[in-house]
C-alpha cells in the first residue's frame, strides 16, 4: 500500500484524522479514501476535501 494523504490547507478548526491508520486505509482506493470522514470542529468533513490524495490503496 503507498497512499500519499497532502493536506491542501490548514483548516480553521482542529480536523481530528486520528482514524487514518494504515490498518483502516488498506485496501482502499484514493476515491474510497477522500469519501470517509473525519470529525471537524463540530462538522464532520470528507477526507478528500482535506487532503490531496494520490498513490494506490491496493493491499500488498
Amino acid at each position: 500500500m503507498s497512499l500519499t494523504l497532502t493536506l491542501r490547507t490548514q483548516p480553521q478548526v482542529r480536523a481530528r484524522a486520528a482514524g487514518l491508520i494504515p490498518e483502516r486505509l488498506q485496501g482502499l482506493s484514493p476515491s474510497e479514501v477522500a469519501a470517509l470522514t473525519v470529525p471537524c470542529g463540530r462538522q464532520t468533513v470528507a477526507v478528500g476535501d482535506l487532503f490531496e490524495i494520490s498513490g494506490i490503496g491496493d493491499e500488498e
